[in-house]
């Protein structure tokens, strides 16, 4: 859709600045082709990077991720926790990790239906590493590194935090997988602090 938006409004412009003889409006068409057709190539070789697929899998060894041809074994012995972060907006009320743990599994699932997980709230499979050594070992994650203040004590400032569609049957999925193979692990739902909605 952008491609075509942009074709079009780069096709306009230059039709515009062509088909007349007034400066003032050659100038302004020639400006709109220019700054069409540089959005354009920004998109279209941004295309490749954006569809590129990307994943998560658990299993007995440990955190399988992969981005396109690269692919990183994060072994159990190197994660210290994984939980799904979100940001609380002002103003909702909150679900506490002491209460989820004493409310059944059923009546969570239904409170987090209930709220209406959507980007917004920049969901996030976070995995707080073992050893702080581990973060410069695999590079393909060093674009998902972030700082801030642990959600539980003991847990390091910094993590790996892999955004998550505003799907609730994604996020019950990693924790169904991290649960089954290594459940001690299994840190849970925990708020951020509020950035306005901006994924970071």
């Amino acid at each position: 859709m952008a491609v075509v938006v942009f074709a079009a409004l780069g096709a306009g412009g230059l039709y515009a600045a062509l088909d007349t003889t007034e400066t003032g409006v050659r100038v302004i068409g020639y400006v709109i082709a220019a700054l069409a057709g540089l959005l354009l190539l920004a998109f279209v070789t941004a295309i490749p990077r954006l569809l590129k697929k990307r994943g998560l899998e658990f299993d007995g060894r440990g955190v399988h991720f992969w981005y396109g041809g690269d692919r990183v074994l994060l072994p159990w012995s190197e994660v210290a926790a994984v939980g799904i972060g979100y940001e609380q907006p002002p103003g909702v009320p909150t679900l506490p990790l002491s209460v989820q743990a004493a409310i059944q599994d059923y009546v969570v699932d239904k409170v987090k239906d209930a709220i209406k997980l959507d980007g917004k709230r920049s969901i996030a499979v976070e995995i707080f590493p073992a050893d702080p050594a581990a973060l410069a070992r695999h590079q393909i994650l060093a674009r998902y590194r972030r700082e801030q203040a642990p959600p539980v004590a003991g847990l390091p400032a910094t993590r790996w935090r892999l955004p998550l569609p505003p799907v609730v049957g994604v996020a019950r999925g990693v924790e169904r997988g991290v649960r089954t193979f290594s459940g001690q692990r299994w840190l849970g739902w925990f708020a951020r602090p509020w950035s306005g909605g901006l994924v970071r």
